[in-house]
């Protein structure tokens, strides 16, 4: 493997290590930006480390004489990078995976290439480094092991048990090692079959999906860049997970529908409502920041949607003027992201702390939205978590509060179950 394209994955690390959580969301965003060079090896070795972070970290902890807490972020950088090979790169010989490690610290980290090297090669010297300790809590270990923070270990299996907590963990970190991505197809334009059968003829190999009628699971791309193929750039298909893809499906969205997507960005389910309208109706697609509201007009753009009215809006901001308005309200609420951490690896390492006044936020954006769904119409409430408290205790609350809506339809998918951990509820009026 090329050394620039270790040197890429360690400049992207480095700089998600100075810039934090929130810092990793948006350069892990621009993943299409990254160096072509050895691609899939980069984008391996920059998602491993993220996914594995704390399980790294525990293992160098016991190999630094001194702990890790006092070793320059440069430098822990590399080690985590040369350990991660070392325990999850098969296709890396572990001296390679030395070596390579030493030969980038002289060059980013000079003067530190001597204590990679001992640290690595003191690894491929000892034994029983691997299994967190057994005087730990069971959280902590499964912490350690599936490296997600310890509060949320907490939390899970306070709400679902030991047993289902594992469970959700394993399955996570084996959806993590996936790099497949889903496809919603535009029905408008092609079929589910005519878009396997084009995909097919470029070496793409798609299956369907249980989960929705209209979305494909790509299980190879060959060679092939998905954005660079004709059938992407004229709009028959969008890249778009099965899960969102069936969020939209709810809403059963129709021809001619007034439609409100209160939480939009970055538009991948405004697209899809509006291709099940056939491009005939109207969407108001919200997000209260400006360059996230772009994003859904340029999704626009490329799939020729005219129906989808992109603005900066607060959904927790009521609007008299849009009273009982509308066939239907999905909210799509903000959320802790619990559900999707496989793809989004530095949600791992969010506290539940992090995430204690979303409930509350939630719960303002369903109240309010509710205001714009005329009798008859329906909200689909949906969040990307697992969390009861982000999910069905909002719903219950809500159907307390305002009698005169209902619940007809009320999912949670888990990981387990071989999906991204969605919630959704259908409330109607």
């Amino acid at each position: 493997m090329s050394d620039i394209t270790r040197k890429t994955a360690y400049e992207i690390l480095l700089k998600i290590e100075k810039e934090g959580a929130y810092g990793s969301t948006e350069i892990l965003s621009r993943e299409a930006e990254w160096s072509e060079v050895d691609g899939g090896f980069l984008r391996r070795l920059v998602y491993g480390v993220m996914e594995k972070k704390l399980y790294l970290d525990y293992i160098l902890d016991r190999l630094v004489s001194k702990g890790i807490k006092r070793v320059d972020k440069k430098a822990l950088t590399l080690l985590r990078m040369g350990l991660y090979q070392m325990l999850f790169m098969d296709s890396v010989p572990e001296y390679a995976a030395i070596d390579s490690s030493v030969e980038l610290a002289k060059d980013v980290a000079r003067g530190k290439d001597g204590f990679v090297n001992a640290v690595l090669r003191n690894y491929s010297r000892e034994e029983n480094l691997e299994v967190p300790s057994k005087d730990q809590s069971v959280a902590k270990q499964l912490s350690i092991k599936h490296s997600v923070d310890e509060s949320i270990i907490e939390n899970w299996i306070d709400e679902f048990g030991l047993d289902e907590c594992e469970d959700m963990l394993s399955a996570i970190d084996a959806d993590a090692s996936k790099t497949g991505v889903n496809l919603r197809v535009n029905l408008m334009k092609n079929s589910r079959e005519d878009a396997k059968r084009e995909l097919a003829a470029l070496g793409i190999d798609t299956a369907d999906s249980s989960l929705s009628q209209r979305s494909l699971i790509v299980k190879d791309t060959g060679s092939i860049r998905i954005t660079e193929t004709d059938i992407y750039r004229r709009g028959g298909i969008s890249i778009q997970s099965q899960e969102s893809t069936w969020i939209a499906d709810l809403v059963k969205a129709a021809p001619g529908q007034r439609i409100i997507d209160a939480c939009a960005a970055p538009g991948g389910k405004t697209m899809a409502l509006a291709e099940s309208m056939e491009n005939k109706g109207k969407i108001l697609a919200w997000d209260i920041y400006d360059h996230r509201v772009e994003q859904i007009r340029e999704q626009a753009e490329r799939l020729g949607i005219v129906i989808a009215d992109a603005k900066v809006c607060d959904a927790g901001e009521y609007i008299p003027e849009l009273f009982e308005g509308f066939d239907a309200v999905l909210v799509d609420a903000p959320c802790s992201g619990f559900g999707v951490m496989s793809s989004k690896p530095e949600i791992r390492y969010k506290s539940m702390r992090e995430v204690d006044e979303l409930p509350d936020i939630q719960y303002k954006i369903l109240d309010n939205c509710s205001k714009y769904v005329k009798p008859g119409g329906r909200i689909i409430y949906s969040t990307c978590t697992i969390n009861a408290r982000e999910n069905q205790l909002i719903v219950a609350e809500f159907l307390r509060k305002n009698h005169w809506f209902k619940l007809e339809f009320e999912k949670q998918l888990l990981p387990q179950e071989g999906y991204k951990g969605f919630y959704a509820a259908i409330i109607s009026h």
